[in-house]
């Protein structure tokens, strides 16, 4: 039992307050994990030191771990609650600054990444979404095939 909330409060402590980055775990993600797994040994465990019994309390973590990933593979109801959506945060060349504030990142951020997907600037960019699990996805505006040959060359140089 004690596994089992400690396990459920934890996940709702890092899926709600601990919101993804930008897809990597940094420095202080990592201690912070160190730290949380710490905080919680004696929750866990208590005063019983017997190895079944905290044999008992890693398969009962490990249990709901996978509990909930297979329960959110097969309900969607349980898939939102478990898996954040992605969000759109450039929409034709356009930044969504609203959208970035709520998901604590920042211009510097997000050019980064831009940057990282061979991207140099934001109006090539058709639509930029950060996925659920905290990396970017982006998707570059087609090129303009009426405004004749001059226009494609320069497309090139840029890509």
């Amino acid at each position: 039992m004690r596994g089992t909330l400690c396990y459920l409060f934890l996940f709702c402590v890092i899926r709600f307050l601990l919101k993804r980055q930008t897809g990597a775990v940094n420095i202080a993600d990592l201690l912070m994990i160190v730290l949380l797994a710490s905080a919680v040994q004696n929750a866990l465990i208590g005063e019983q030191k017997s190895l079944p019994e905290g044999a008992v309390v890693i398969l009962t973590i490990v249990f709901w771990n996978q509990a909930i990933n297979w329960l959110g593979f097969h309900f969607s109801a349980i898939r939102r609650f478990s898996r954040p959506r992605a969000v759109q945060v450039i929409a034709d060349g356009k930044v969504d600054k609203d959208r970035l504030r709520r998901e604590l990142i920042t211009t510097e951020e997000l050019t980064a990444q831009l940057r990282l997907h061979g991207v140099s600037r934001i109006d090539e960019v058709s639509q930029a979404w950060v996925e659920g699990d905290g990396k970017f996805s982006v998707i570059l505006k087609e090129p303009d095939k009426t405004a004749g040959e001059d226009n494609d060359d320069a497309s090139r140089a840029i890509g």
